[in-house]
């Protein structure tokens, strides 16, 4: 996807980024956090950068008991998320890092193709430091292209806890390659 114009959203209309930014309830936040009003963002990274900026000021506008009361009813869902993880990382790392990042060859992490839920932004938020969501707000108003997706660097993913969809995704060379050393994983 090319970079595109922002666009009103009850008419679809262009307006020029910096008219957008100027025009958003956040504007102040995305100038705090340096980024320029004129430069060209993708509708992509820009729906991304304002679900964050939303979540965050939904967020911080919570007392301290409703944030842990929301971090105590996710509890069962970060456990499930942290077994994938851990089966992830025992079992596909090596072929996942080699064929997502290094070689450029499979579907995952590619640009702009990642799928992420409301829900996915809100624990991420909730977990995440103000650096670590200053970093996601930086790296899609500088995104200057590529085959990648915004948040793989070479690291691995920036986000806190990944998207479910990226988290869940393997291509059928990964899962080929895993399942032929030890079927009892299937």
């Amino acid at each position: 996807m090319q970079p595109s114009a922002a666009y009103y959203s009850h008419t679809r209309e262009p307006i020029s980024n910096s008219a957008f930014l100027l025009g958003c309830p956040w504007h102040g936040e995305i100038f705090r956090l340096g980024f320029q009003a004129t430069m060209i963002m993708s509708e992509y990274n820009r729906d991304q950068l304002e679900a964050l900026l939303m979540v965050r000021q939904y967020l911080g506008g919570l007392s301290r008991s409703r944030i842990g009361q929301i971090k105590r009813w996710i509890q069962p869902y970060l456990r499930f998320r942290g077994d994938v993880e851990d089966f992830q990382k025992k079992h596909f790392s090596e072929i996942c890092t080699q064929k997502c990042f290094a070689s450029h060859t499979s579907a995952c992490c590619n640009r702009e193709g990642i799928i992420t839920f409301f829900s996915d932004v809100v624990i991420n938020v909730l977990l995440s430091s103000t650096r670590e969501v200053d970093t996601l707000l930086q790296i899609l108003s500088q995104d200057s292209g590529g085959f990648k997706c915004v948040y793989l660097i070479e690291n691995g993913c920036l986000w806190h806890m990944k998207p479910i969809v990226c988290e869940m995704f393997l291509c059928k060379h990964a899962k080929d390659a895993v399942l032929e050393k030890d079927s009892s994983l299937c």
